[in-house]
């Protein structure tokens, strides 16, 4: 593909920068090692796919509102917070290529960073607007470590049933792109479309995350996220899903006993990594990705076209074939 996140997402320059502005204000008066911090993570931007699809969505139905800023800022927050405490319980070293707050200033900081950017949230809800968004976050708090606390009991019983799979997706990264979508429609003054959106945020959601899943591996190195790190945190995602439903039953306790096992090499991961490849499990995941994408695709094409209808239709089927 030639499009990339910026490119399908250039009518809303303006609201983005906006956007990353308030960030910036939001902790200007902080100093010391909470500054520090704080400088340090939103150094790197990440894809800030939840605001865009937020902006996106509140521009093609209607007009951001100040409330569709507090709400996409809000929900980031949510989110930072909680990478930074899946940082600590998982003791990653990296993220995306960068080394995480946990291991630059250990776990009572990482942790009490992320308590703080929750109760940074609060200091936004302040109009009837506001509150009438407070269930959206509500959900989200709960549904991320309700999905990290299943992927941990699946991880220690060696599931490989897709349904927990997709309870896992859909409590971790599909519920947030639900409510940026929910969002933009909430505040954008024109709430006609509100479930049909939400259902296409989940959708999307679901998509990214079998796509994220798809990219771990990769048998080159395109990407800043390790190759087969999902692996060497016991996690199985579809790709590996799909794999091991293909297998006799003493192959598939032998794969079962690599993935739960504490030391893999990287050669060792390489092998895995290429037989999932043989087995076309990884065309089959992309297949269900796309799936999801298509649905989602169908249910924006419902709304009046323009150009924010438009370039969210781009940024659903970037999500889906991207490389990296």
């Amino acid at each position: 593909m030639t499009e990339n996140l910026y490119s399908v997402t250039n009518c809303i320059n303006q609201e983005l920068n906006d956007f990353e502005q308030r960030i910036e204000s939001c902790f200007s008066k902080e100093s010391s090692l909470l500054r520090t911090m704080i400088d340090y993570w939103f150094a790197k931007k990440g894809k800030r796919i939840r605001p865009a699809l937020t902006l996106l969505t509140s521009c093609m139905l209607g007009k951001p509102s100040e409330s569709t800023y507090k709400g996409s800022l809000i929900l980031e927050l949510i989110h930072t917070a909680s990478l930074i405490h899946d940082d600590v319980l998982d003791q990653s070293h990296l993220r995306r290529g960068q080394s995480t707050i946990n291991n630059l200033w250990g776990n009572n900081a990482a942790i009490l960073l992320g308590d703080y950017l929750y109760g940074k949230c609060m200091e936004f809800v302040v109009t009837q607007e506001d509150f009438a968004l407070v269930p959206i976050y509500s959900h989200i708090a709960t549904s991320l470590p309700k999905g990290e606390l299943l992927q941990k009991s699946v991880a220690e019983n060696g599931s490989y049933d897709e349904k927990d799979y997709f309870d896992i997706i859909y409590y971790k990264t599909a519920t947030l792109l639900e409510a940026a979508c929910e969002i933009g429609v909430k505040t954008c003054g024109n709430t006609k479309s509100l479930q049909r959106m939400k259902d296409a945020g989940k959708y999307i959601g679901i998509a990214f995350q079998i796509k994220d899943d798809i990219l771990d591996f990769q048998l080159d190195n395109n990407s800043d996220k390790p190759r087969g790190n999902d692996l060497k945190e016991k996690k199985i995602t579809l790709p590996t899903i799909f794999y091991l439903q293909q297998l006799k039953e003493n192959e598939r306790h032998a794969a079962l006993a690599f993935i739960l096992s504490n030391e893999k090499t990287d050669n060792d991961l390489h092998t895995f990594i290429q037989k999932v490849h043989l087995s076309r499990s990884i065309q089959k995941a992309q297949e269900v990705a796309e799936d999801y994408s298509r649905q989602a695709l169908d249910l924006v094409m419902r709304e009046q076209e323009n150009e924010y209808r438009n370039q969210l239709l781009q940024l659903i089927k970037y999500l889906t074939n991207r490389q990296f």
